[in-house]
């Protein structure tokens, strides 16, 4: 699911939206036996799709599949060959069944790819099919609309498209299509007549994806090194995506299409279209609350700008979060402040009394202004600030140099995504802490932004406001406000006089809409003697026609004119402020509620009437009313609202008590407290600091963190030496002669005291294989924070910079090597860069598990590479994928596919794609396979992957081909005996076998299982908690593994309990049972007990709901939606308490719980056993769609346990102190007793 679809879903926009498909050769159509576990799923119920695929066979067992699984759209595909005409065609059926056509196979052209397509494309026989139109078909079956067309058809994608011309113009938003680039069938339209066609039909070509290039010839692996998969020969086929194109006449479509296209759109990963869209709907009908896209249109902004900013003409580095310069107790915190507004701007108004109050003993402030004249506010910023920065003219790596210089600890922007903002800058993290605040109403969607600085009544705890940023609540009111000199003195009630009541709003016009206009058409109606006074802004009421278009919207919203005034906005402060004195209440916008008019308004004794939403936007007068003690003046519904102003407005002695006693009252809350929310604001800066500091690795003892600190290694050699021998012993080929010639690049490196970028990242690399070898955890983490502290002072070097983005992938901070990795990999990008990149470092390659670069085939590559370009490119990949440990998802699939740009002949890159491509596209899947197995012919995972695939699809003939071909590599004899044992398990059995933690384990027969995808394709388990496990575990230890699944925790528990030990497996599925089974049988450990039951808090049965992939196989109540579907199983389940007699159990020292939202339940059920024994328990926190679970942690905190997030390679257990720590960890351990 998207971020745009999450928060669109999340503001229930897409309540209403019904998305209709039809797959045209749904067989081989991406996706077509998972759609409710991909992207499209966000709309079920409101989903149909309509697989077309002539096979009927193949129809019948895909709509058998569908019976198994538990969908919740509807879905059905129909035996029905489409084509232009109605009446009898011929099939060609190829060996390769995905691969028949209307057309006839060009075996004269196939033949020139012989490594490839004649695998796919021989001809087997020919069949007659009956055909007919896909507008016959809708008219037959009062099919209406088909938002999307997806076809794949080999070769006869025009033959569809022209007989299916009336319902796609008539409803089709956008297509995606496979088009071919050269004839591979006979006669066959190619791309050029398919996108003719198209736009004559009112579609454009917005792009392709997956182009596939087939290679003539065989060429050696070094030759193809470092060419795209895009060069690397013909391009023959890819899918081209179009939609129509809507906004050549937007007036004429409805924004409920457009949304719809826009949502299309963003599935379809094209971003830049889809924020056209919804930019488009902004600023039409961005006024009217049903159609509000603010959200979703600022995360997109943030996206493309951080991608695509011109400003940025060097390569920048995002800064580490970990702080050099002390805590916050030890030095003063400099605090910068970026605005485009520090000048007559509500912001500046507002910003400017803090700056004056700030505690210049605690803080120094800087002011980052982007002003192009300057006026007296930006004067009195100016002359309050420690540092005033101009931006005015600096390219956004000029204005991040200057922050880096200033050595900012806490970053703050004012602006968002308003006009003349720099939040580009906020992508390379210049510095350790950046937070939103003041000028913005929304998140602004940059992921390097960590805080977003608002109050409890803008954002309670229960908010469901998406945001890319941790909200940060003050506690007090987020603003404070300091009159406006030219503010005249409260006068009496007006209506008092006036003998009528009179409304206003001085709110930007912009602000009105519709809905509020009809809210307010309503107040006027039941008091037919009240007035109205609006002040316009944007339109020149002098201008006779333009006063009467106004004054025909407010007739149409259902207004009396004559209770309506229209006022031209003042040029003068006096004459806005005299305004008010003709006002006995001012009416707040909404959704778009007003901050610096609401507090005029109370200044000057004029009560505000708000109605408060779910959003901050909707939710600024609830906070400034709940601030100034004027709680019954907030409405929570539009009927409260009315109701509320037509109260008011009838009790003139109460408003006129009111009226005259406001201003002290402002005075005396918490909007005239400058000082207070300035501590406030301080307050929370030091909290942040001392956050941060606590969540850094545990620094050393003052005077530990020098380069003197490497170990004896390099005390008796020098670190070259050291280097050459770590060279030597990965990769054995080389002599020591061969050796020092490729490293002679690093000869003069300055060890003792560098100063240059290049010699501190090979300083650092010397301490990173230090920690590597040693096995002493407090010195590995000494010589990492050294590591950290080197590359610190060497980042601006991208060598350097990847090598810190290394670290944080080691210890777990995924994201932050990520968004590290990224920005140096596009940065690299920059031919300016290449043409510099001359100077060579030294490399570090780690050694753990999921390492796409083996140490012995690259190491020596990578050193010997021409310059730091290549390096880094190598280097960039690997951190990648550490810090991406999902590959199997879609994230995890962008990934890949970046890190092929420069691994594109890694059979393992090529493996993992294939794996995670053929769970959702089931043909562009087997292509990643055969690249692979095309790289190394001889490489295990890739024949067993492919023996899986065409054995799910099912394709018989195919997998005992791939079965085959495994078979002639097995021998008993051979030291990689275990990557081949797969080969002997029968072919009927529903589980094969993988190597795995030194034993053979049994795992599912299906890519699908996540469990088999992650160990064929990464070789062991992908969770930092398995480092945990197998080092805490030790013999004699009673394990119990809930949720065992295929027993990844359970066996690498039983190799370290030994036979005097106990692991009890509980598991209620059971394909998963016979795998636990058969695992323990072939690897001989009777220490291991099986239970085929589910954990829960009641000895009984209960009901198991089944999915896909089985380790999101749920229990469910009685009373669950989807307990009486087909795709649910009647278990068995018994508590925890009861193996206490059953087992005999006289301790319990390790307990994982797997159990997909059903933990609490386990634990409710082990009541006695976590009293009597009190294990440490490895918990999952995020299961699936469940969010992260806060509930097990305050249930186990009861019992005693203090609950750690783990970080690996340091073994460092984390305290979890916040709730808001718990969104971003799959998994937790809870501990007894912390202070033991």
């Amino acid at each position: 699911m998207t971020i745009f679809l999450q928060t669109l879903k999340a503001q229930h926009f897409l309540d209403n939206i019904h998305i209709t498909i039809a797959q045209i050769g749904s067989r081989k159509i991406s996706g077509a036996d998972d759609y409710s576990s991909q992207s499209w799923g966000i709309f079920a119920p409101n989903l149909t799709i309509y697989g077309f695929e002539a096979d009927a066979d193949e129809c019948k067992r895909m709509n058998q599949n569908l019976k198994e699984r538990n969908i919740r759209h509807q879905e059905k595909h129909i035996p029905i060959a489409l084509s232009n005409t109605q009446g009898k065609s011929q099939l060609y059926v190829t060996k390769e069944k995905m691969c028949s056509s209307l057309y006839e196979p060009n075996h004269s052209y196939v033949s020139r790819f012989p490594n490839f397509l004649p695998e796919f494309l021989t001809l087997d026989y020919i069949s007659e099919i009956e055909t007919t139109t896909l507008d016959s078909f809708c008219a037959s079956e009062l099919v209406d609309s088909i938002d999307f067309l997806q076809v794949d058809v080999q070769g006869a994608e025009l033959n569809i498209f022209q007989g299916a011309q009336q319902i796609i113009k008539n409803s089709t938003l956008a297509i995606q299509t496979e088009v071919e680039f050269a004839p591979i069938y006979k006669n066959q339209p190619l791309f050029a007549d398919v996108d003719n066609h198209l736009r004559q039909q009112g579609f454009f070509l917005q792009g392709f994806k997956g182009l596939h290039c087939i290679s003539k010839k065989s060429f050696p692996v070094e030759i193809k090194a470092g060419i795209p998969q895009y060069l690397s020969g013909q391009l023959l086929w890819s899918d081209a995506f179009y939609f129509q194109d809507l906004l050549s006449q937007p007036s004429s479509v409805s924004p409920e299409k457009l949304l719809k296209q826009a949502c299309i759109a963003d599935i379809l990963y094209f971003p830049d279209y889809a924020l056209e869209l919804l930019e488009y709907l902004t600023v039409n009908y961005g006024s009217n609350p049903q159609y509000n896209f603010t959200e979703v249109i600022n995360i997109g902004l943030s996206i493309l700008r951080g991608n695509t900013s011109n400003n940025i003409t060097e390569l920048t580095i995002p800064q580490s979060n970990i702080p050099n310069q002390g805590s916050a107790a030890q030095h003063k915190l400099k605090i910068g402040y970026v605005s485009p507004d520090f000048k007559r701007h509500p912001v500046g108004k507002f910003i400017a009394p803090i700056i004056k109050h700030h505690d210049r003993q605690k803080f120094e402030i800087y002011c980052y202004g982007e002003i192009q004249k300057v006026d007296e506010i930006t004067e009195e910023i100016q002359s309050s600030c420690d540092h005033w920065r101009s931006t005015l003219g600096l390219t956004d790596a000029e204005v991040i140099e200057q922050i880096k210089q200033d050595q900012i600890d806490i970053l703050i922007d004012l602006a968002g995504h308003t006009d003349d903002n720099r939040l580009p800058i906020f992508f390379s993290k210049p510095a350790p802490i950046q937070a939103s605040y003041l000028g913005y109403f929304a998140t602004t969607g940059i992921p390097t932004i960590d805080y977003w600085i608002t109050d409890h009544h803008l954002h309670p705890v229960d908010t469901e406001e998406k945001t890319s940023e941790t909200i940060w609540r003050l506690p007090r009111c987020y603003v404070a406000y300091q009159p406006s000199p030219e503010a005249l003195e409260v006068n009496p009630l007006p209506a008092l006089s006036s003998e009528y009541i009179t409304f206003g709003c001085l709110n930007n016009f912009s602000k009105l809409n519709p809905f509020l206009l009809s809210l307010w058409a309503k107040i006027l109606q039941a008091l037919p003697q009240s007035r109205l006074i609006l002040k316009s802004h944007y339109h020149n009421l002098d201008d006779p026609e333009e006063k009467q278009s106004v004054e025909l919207f407010l007739q149409e919203q259902g207004f009396n004119l004559e209770q309506v005034e229209l006022i031209d906005s003042p040029t003068l402060a006096e004459d806005y402020f005299a305004l008010y004195h003709r006002i006995d209440i001012h009416l707040d916008t909404f959704p778009y509620n007003g901050c610096t008019t609401t507090c005029d308004a109370l200044w000057m004794g004029v009560p505000v009437l708000t109605l408060a939403g779910d959003r901050k936007i909707q939710r600024m007068g609830n906070s400034l009313l709940q601030a100034i003690g004027l709680g019954d003046w907030i409405a929570h519904s539009p009927e409260e609202y009315v109701n509320k102003a037509i109260t008011f407005a009838q009790d003139l002695e109460a408003i006129a008590s009111l009226r005259t006693s406001l201003r002290e009252r402002f005075q005396k809350s918490q909007l005239g407290d400058i000082e207070g929310l300035t501590l406030a604001l301080e307050n929370a800066y030091q909290q942040m600091w001392k956050k941060l500091e606590q969540e850094k690795i545990q620094p050393l003892e003052s005077g530990d963190q020098q380069i003197s600190a490497m170990r004896s290694q390099t005390e008796t050699q020098s670190p070259l030496n050291y280097y050459s021998q770590y060279v030597q012993k990965n990769c054995p080929q080389m002599t020591s002669e061969d050796c020092d010639q490729l490293l002679a690049f690093a000869d003069n490196t300055n060890w003792n005291q560098p100063t240059t970028l290049r010699e501190w990242n090979n300083v650092a690399v010397i301490m990173l294989i230090e920690a590597e070898e040693t096995q002493d955890i407090a010195f590995r983490k000494q010589l990492l924070n050294n590591a950290i502290a080197v590359l610190e002072q060497g980042k601006a070097h991208p060598l350097a910079a990847v090598h810190l983005a290394l670290i944080y992938s080691l210890i777990g901070d995924y994201s932050k090597a990520y968004v590290l990795a990224y920005s140096v990999f596009v940065g690299i990008l920059d031919p300016a860069f290449r043409k510099t990149a001359s100077n060579k470092g030294l490399v570090y390659l780690p050694s753990t598990a999921r390492t796409l670069l083996n140490k012995t085939e690259y190491l020596e590559k990578i050193l010997a590479a021409e310059n730091c370009y290549e390096q880094i490119l190598f280097l960039c990949a690997e951190v990648l994928n550490l810090s991406q440990p999902y590959f199997y998802n879609a994230s995890g699939q962008d990934t890949l596919q970046l890190i092929s740009q420069s691994l594109a002949t890694s059979p393992i890159v090529q493996l993992q794609l294939g794996i995670a491509r053929f769970c959702g596209q089931k043909w562009d899947g087997i292509f990643y396979l055969l690249k692979a197995h095309q790289i190394n012919p001889n490489y295990a995972p890739s024949i067993q992957a492919l023996y899986l695939a065409y054995r799910n699809l099912p394709e018989a003939k195919a997998a005992e081909y791939w079965l085959q071909q495994g078979v002639t590599h097995f021998n008993p004899n051979s030291p990689d005996v275990g990557e081949w044992i797969w080969t002997q398990a029968r072919p009927e059995n529903p589980f094969t076998y993988v190597p795995y933690d030194n034993l053979i384990l049994t795992v599912e027969a299906n890519l699908k299982s996540i469990t088999t995808a992650v160990l064929l394709a990464q070789k062991d388990w992908f969770e930092a908690e398995m480092e945990l496990w197998r080092t805490q575990i030790r013999p004699d230890m009673t394990v119990i593994d809930v949720g065992a699944n295929v027993g990844v925790y359970t066996f690498s528990a039983a190799q370290r309990v030994g036979e005097t030990g106990k692991v009890i497996a509980i598991e209620p599925f059971k394909a998963c049972v016979n795998c636990l089974q058969e695992t323990s049988r072939i690897n001989q450990l009777p220490w291991v007990k099986i239970y085929e039951a589910a954990a829960s808090d009641h000895c009984g049965s209960a009901k198991l709901s089944l999915h896909n992939a089985s380790e999101l196989n749920e229990v469910i109540s009685d009373n669950s939606p989807s307990s009486d579907s087909a795709n649910t199983v009647t278990i068995q389940c018994l508590t925890l308490d009861s193996l206490i007699e059953t087992e005999n159990l006289t301790r319990v020292d390790w307990l994982k719980i797997d159990a997909e939202g059903h933990e609490i339940k386990v634990l409710q059920g082990a009541e006695r056993l976590l009293t009597e024994f009190k294990p440490n328990i490895i918990y999952e926190n995020i299961a699936g769609a469940h969010g992260s679970n806060g509930a097990i942690m305050q249930y186990i905190q009861a019992k005693g346990y203090q609950v750690y997030s783990y970080r690996p390679y340091i073994q460092e257990l984390v305290p979890v102190t916040d709730a808001n720590q718990l969104n971003s960890q799959l998994n937790l351990i809870a501990v007894y007793n912390p202070n033991k």
